[in-house]
Protein backbone atom coordinates (compact mmCIF):
# COMPACT_ATOMS: atom_id res chain seq x y z
CA UNK A 1 0.00 0.00 0.00
CA UNK A 2 1.21 3.38 -0.64
CA UNK A 3 0.37 6.92 0.14
CA UNK A 4 0.89 9.91 -1.74
CA UNK A 5 0.24 12.17 1.29
CA UNK A 6 -0.53 11.95 4.70
CA UNK A 7 -2.71 9.64 6.06
CA UNK A 8 -6.21 10.61 7.05
CA UNK A 9 -7.58 10.23 10.90
CA UNK A 10 -9.72 7.59 9.37
CA UNK A 11 -7.48 5.40 7.45
CA UNK A 12 -4.36 5.91 10.49
CA UNK A 13 -7.65 4.53 12.90
CA UNK A 14 -8.29 1.48 10.59
CA UNK A 15 -4.97 0.52 9.83
CA UNK A 16 -3.96 0.54 13.70
CA UNK A 17 -5.98 -2.97 13.84
CA UNK A 18 -8.77 -4.84 11.88
CA UNK A 19 -10.76 -5.03 15.10
CA UNK A 20 -9.62 -2.02 16.68
CA UNK A 21 -8.35 -3.24 19.50
CA UNK A 22 -6.30 -0.32 21.77
CA UNK A 23 -3.10 -1.41 20.35
CA UNK A 24 -2.08 -2.40 16.84
CA UNK A 25 -0.85 -5.52 18.15
CA UNK A 26 -4.11 -6.40 20.09
CA UNK A 27 -3.95 -6.60 24.10
CA UNK A 28 -2.46 -5.98 26.20
CA UNK A 29 -1.04 -2.11 26.44
CA UNK A 30 2.38 -3.51 25.42
CA UNK A 31 6.30 -3.27 26.62
CA UNK A 32 9.36 -2.49 24.80
CA UNK A 33 9.13 -5.60 22.64
CA UNK A 34 6.12 -3.93 20.66
CA UNK A 35 6.48 -0.04 21.45
CA UNK A 36 9.58 2.53 21.90
CA UNK A 37 7.82 4.63 24.37
CA UNK A 38 8.25 6.17 27.25
CA UNK A 39 8.51 2.59 29.75
CA UNK A 40 7.75 3.33 33.63
CA UNK A 41 10.61 0.39 33.92
CA UNK A 42 13.77 1.33 31.48
CA UNK A 43 12.66 5.32 31.02
CA UNK A 44 12.07 7.42 27.88
CA UNK A 45 12.82 5.70 24.39
CA UNK A 46 12.85 2.29 26.68
CA UNK A 47 15.85 3.32 27.99
CA UNK A 48 17.46 4.33 24.79
CA UNK A 49 16.42 8.03 24.61
CA UNK A 50 16.32 8.02 20.92
CA UNK A 51 13.82 6.23 17.87
CA UNK A 52 14.43 3.03 16.29
CA UNK A 53 14.57 1.75 13.02
CA UNK A 54 11.25 1.45 11.24
CA UNK A 55 11.67 -2.36 11.58
CA UNK A 56 13.29 -2.60 14.96
CA UNK A 57 10.12 -4.16 16.61
CA UNK A 58 8.51 -6.61 14.59
CA UNK A 59 6.40 -7.98 17.78
CA UNK A 60 4.52 -4.51 17.45
CA UNK A 61 3.71 -4.54 13.94
CA UNK A 62 -0.52 -3.74 12.96
CA UNK A 63 -2.31 -6.70 11.32
CA UNK A 64 -1.60 -4.83 7.80
CA UNK A 65 2.25 -5.03 8.87
CA UNK A 66 3.16 -2.16 9.56
CA UNK A 67 5.40 -1.20 12.04
CA UNK A 68 5.57 1.44 14.95
CA UNK A 69 2.03 2.36 14.42
CA UNK A 70 2.09 3.17 18.45
CA UNK A 71 5.62 4.18 19.87
CA UNK A 72 8.63 5.96 18.21
CA UNK A 73 7.58 8.91 16.68
CA UNK A 74 4.02 10.69 16.75
CA UNK A 75 2.76 10.71 12.93
CA UNK A 76 1.05 13.85 11.28
CA UNK A 77 -2.10 13.18 9.92
CA UNK A 78 -3.86 15.35 7.09
CA UNK A 79 -6.96 16.56 9.11
CA UNK A 80 -6.77 19.73 10.61
CA UNK A 81 -7.88 19.02 14.75
CA UNK A 82 -11.55 20.29 15.74
CA UNK A 83 -13.09 17.88 18.54
CA UNK A 84 -16.15 18.44 17.87
CA UNK A 85 -15.63 17.13 14.06
CA UNK A 86 -16.49 13.21 14.84
CA UNK A 87 -19.60 14.26 16.31
CA UNK A 88 -21.21 14.80 13.34
CA UNK A 89 -19.15 13.25 10.57
CA UNK A 90 -20.21 10.90 8.19
CA UNK A 91 -20.31 7.18 9.47
CA UNK A 92 -18.18 6.37 6.30
CA UNK A 93 -15.28 8.01 4.93
CA UNK A 94 -14.92 10.70 6.21
CA UNK A 95 -12.79 13.94 4.92
CA UNK A 96 -11.55 15.21 8.51
CA UNK A 97 -12.44 19.15 9.27
CA UNK A 98 -11.17 22.22 6.27
CA UNK A 99 -9.43 24.02 9.00
CA UNK A 100 -9.29 23.96 12.78
CA UNK A 101 -10.44 26.42 15.23
CA UNK A 102 -6.85 26.09 16.68
CA UNK A 103 -5.07 26.20 14.30
CA UNK A 104 -3.92 22.95 15.19
CA UNK A 105 -3.38 19.74 13.08
CA UNK A 106 -3.97 15.90 13.95
CA UNK A 107 -1.82 13.52 15.20
CA UNK A 108 -1.58 9.61 15.90
CA UNK A 109 0.46 7.32 17.61
CA UNK A 110 2.83 8.26 20.18
CA UNK A 111 6.17 9.72 20.60
CA UNK A 112 9.25 7.76 22.29
CA UNK A 113 8.87 9.67 25.26
CA UNK A 114 5.60 9.31 25.81
CA UNK A 115 3.37 6.79 27.98
CA UNK A 116 1.45 4.09 26.71
CA UNK A 117 -1.78 5.47 24.93
CA UNK A 118 -4.32 3.29 22.93
CA UNK A 119 -4.48 3.60 18.86
CA UNK A 120 -7.48 5.36 18.41
CA UNK A 121 -5.86 8.20 20.90
CA UNK A 122 -6.45 11.20 18.34
CA UNK A 123 -3.62 14.27 19.57
CA UNK A 124 -3.52 17.75 18.60
CA UNK A 125 -0.28 20.52 17.73
CA UNK A 126 0.82 23.47 16.30
CA UNK A 127 2.09 22.52 13.10
CA UNK A 128 4.79 25.33 12.63
CA UNK A 129 6.16 23.72 15.61
CA UNK A 130 9.01 21.47 15.63
CA UNK A 131 9.77 18.45 18.06
CA UNK A 132 11.84 14.95 18.08
CA UNK A 133 8.46 13.46 18.80
CA UNK A 134 6.79 13.96 16.07
CA UNK A 135 7.06 12.95 12.29
CA UNK A 136 5.62 11.17 8.98
CA UNK A 137 5.27 8.12 7.92
CA UNK A 138 6.99 7.02 4.52
CA UNK A 139 6.37 4.48 2.03
CA UNK A 140 8.82 3.15 -0.27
Amino acid sequence: MRFAGLLRCDVWKTNCSAQTPPYPWGYPAGTCTESNHNSTLSGKGCGTGLTDAVDARPKGKSPYALYAMKGDVFTWLADWYDSGYYDSAPGTNPQGPASSPSGEKSMRGLGWSDAMEPAWTRWKYDPKAVSSTIGVRCAY
